[in-house]
């Protein structure tokens, strides 16, 4: 199965879960080069403090000093015969949000996107959907699975960068008019991040 965990795949740890078993390839995309250039020698190499800076979504005092230990899994360590890649590159750039081409090699190419806390980050969310139902695989055999909030990151910018939000009501008719087919629906609050989330695909 072609599987592209695309957008934001940041360090890659959602496209090294889903690249560990060996009949799945991923290709990631992730916009901030660092991420993608970010590479470690070691399990538990880096030391962070995730919560020192903020008291948004702390349960308790203690963990505003809990330190976490990253990485935890090495990419390396994936099984002979596992398909992971990273691409460093904006979305759209990557993927052509243009459909003039047919012969765009990335046209109808991947069985499921795997979308998490991604299309929020969106200038113009159009252009987003209209990559994303563009590379999937026609008919029923291509799947999109998102999860994540409409949070919309461009939205009262400072750099005055128009950007379009709609909510979800205006998201999911917007899918269904370009051709997507929203066959499961379901909200749900993560209790650790106390961030109202949608999953469709």
């Amino acid at each position: 199965i072609r599987v592209r965990v695309v957008p934001g795949a940041g360090l890659g740890r959602l496209a090294y879960d889903v690249a560990k078993p060996a009949s799945f390839a991923f290709q990631g995309n992730e916009f901030s080069h660092s991420m993608v250039l970010s590479s470690t020698e070691s399990i538990g190499e880096h030391t962070i403090y995730p919560s020192i800076h903020s008291f948004w979504n702390i349960h308790y005092k203690d963990a505003l000093l809990r330190p976490v230990k990253t990485p935890d899994v090495l990419p390396s360590d994936l099984p002979p015969g596992s398909h992971f890649y990273l691409v460093a590159g904006g979305f759209e750039e990557i993927y052509r949000a243009e459909d003039t081409d047919k012969s765009e090699p990335h046209t109808g190419q991947w069985d499921a996107v795997l979308a998490c806390f991604f299309i929020d980050t969106a200038k113009n969310i159009v252009n987003y959907l209209h990559v994303i139902h563009r590379i999937l695989a026609p008919g029923a055999s291509g799947i999109w699975i998102n999860i994540g909030p409409l949070l919309w990151h461009f939205e009262n910018n400072n750099t005055n960068d128009p950007s379009i939000e709609l909510d979800l009501e205006e998201v999911k008719a917007l899918m269904r008019q370009m051709g997507f087919r929203l066959s499961v629906r379901t909200r749900f609050t993560f209790s650790l991040l106390l961030t109202r989330c949608v999953g469709f695909d």
